[in-house]
């Protein structure tokens, strides 16, 4: 897993577009509901790697429960085949 590219520290970001801190809207909205105001670009810099450090290590988790979910069904998909071998042997018989 490679995880987000932002949270590689040799690597630098790219933007699609120019950041304006002028016209960023994070210093007026103190307050206002579940919005969090930054002062500065790192603050918003730091929160997003943050944000994305989650969001690697919930994914993470996530795959490792689907490789658990996945093991489980193959060793039931097993005892099924193995269930199905024995009832049609002993209809055989």
């Amino acid at each position: 897993m490679e995880g987000h590219p932002l949270l590689h520290h040799l690597q630098q970001p790219t933007l699609a577009y120019t950041w304006d801190p002028q016209l960023a809207p994070f210093d007026h909205v103190a307050g206002a509901g579940d919005q969090v105001a930054f002062s500065t670009a790192l603050e918003l810099r730091q929160a997003l790697l943050r944000a994305l450090a989650e969001l690697d290590a919930a994914r993470a988790a996530h795959q490792a429960e689907l490789r658990r979910m996945e093991s489980e069904a193959g060793r039931l998909d097993a005892l099924v085949a193995y269930a199905a071998a024995e009832r049609d042997e002993l209809r055989r018989n």
